[in-house]
């Protein structure tokens, strides 16, 4: 699910009343679905006194890009280094240092020269779906989005690596969020409602943004561990994840039950949610092998090699 916006009126906004964070640090992170024309669209903008202070912008058949204005030093702009194909959900964000601003694309990181998101506690005006430099409308978003998400952080590669697959809410980064606006549920049709703190935008235009069908899917990540086949059916199991090397406890986790069926091989299989691995079960990928041990009060596996997927 997600929310259309029409092009050419609809938007969401949030006024002087509660002033947009300002913190040491910052990024911002979308998941868009661009309509089937090369026109600049712009997913959001913060500003002050209605000058354009900090602006994304994508486009579908062009290139995407990001957008940095000031009322003092005019207009800077950047363009990232693939396009955001048209009717495809692709995750775009803009951050503050100059290394990482930019992906173009669900599953691949393509960067470049955009203008950076400088943070200042003064911007007092979040607008999304439409730009409004010196108090003119323009460059109305058309297309969906999914999911908009600000950081008090300036969010590293890996970090945002890990927000191509996984969910804000169950990453890594999830305690990060100062304004987290979660559109594949059904916000209503009058204000989209910030989930982490207060900045709740008001839906606006002579056509608002509505809630549609579709919207961008995260695969879930398990981690899957093999034992004896008498631990089929098993429950209440807890246990200890390290990493490969053992020199790492990466979480620990309870309340998983072995499948009543076994594995290809003859193996009882657990299959652990990432997200339940606590704290850092959400940093593993596919590519880790972490070791870990499974218990409850009458059966203790070995400790065991695992591998992790996605389903």
């Amino acid at each position: 699910m997600s929310y259309t916006f029409d092009g050419s009126t609809g938007y969401a906004y949030l006024g002087t009343a509660s002033p947009f964070p300002g913190n040491s640090a910052r990024s911002a992170v979308a998941w868009v679905k661009v309509a089937d024309d090369a026109t600049a669209r712009t997913v959001f903008f913060v500003t002050s006194d209605d000058f354009v202070y900090t602006a994304m912008q994508v486009l579908s058949s062009e290139t995407p890009q990001a957008i940095n204005r000031t009322n003092a030093d005019g207009t800077a702009y950047g363009t990232a280094t693939s396009a955001i194909a048209t009717g495809a959900w692709a995750m775009v964000h803009i951050r503050e240092t100059s290394a990482y601003k930019f992906y173009g694309g669900h599953g691949a990181a393509n960067e470049g020269s955009t203008g950076n998101f400088t943070p200042d506690g003064a911007r007092t005006k979040i607008h999304v779906g439409r730009l409004n430099y010196a108090g003119t409308p323009s460059a109305y978003f058309k297309g969906e989005i999914g999911i908009l998400t600000f950081y008090n952080i300036d969010l590293s590669g890996a970090q945002l690596t890990e927000l191509l697959t996984t969910d804000p809410a169950s990453a890594s980064t999830s305690g990060n969020r100062v304004a987290y606006y979660d559109l594949r549920t059904d916000h209503g049709t009058t204000t989209l409602t910030d989930s982490v703190g207060s900045y709740h935008l008001a839906l606006s235009g002579s056509t608002k943004p509505s809630y549609t069908a579709g919207g961008p899917t995260f695969a879930l990540k398990y981690l899957k561990l093999l034992a004896h086949a008498s631990a089929a059916s098993a429950a209440s199991i807890e246990g200890v994840v390290l990493n490969a090397a053992r020199d790492t406890v990466i979480g620990e986790f309870s309340g998983q039950a072995f499948d009543a069926t076994l594995a290809a091989g003859g193996e009882a299989v657990l299959y652990i949610p990432c997200a339940d691995i606590s704290p850092d079960g959400s940093t593993l990928t596919t590519s880790d092998t972490p070791l870990a041990v499974a218990y409850n009060a009458t059966y203790t596996t070995p400790l065991v090699s695992t591998t992790v997927i996605e389903a």
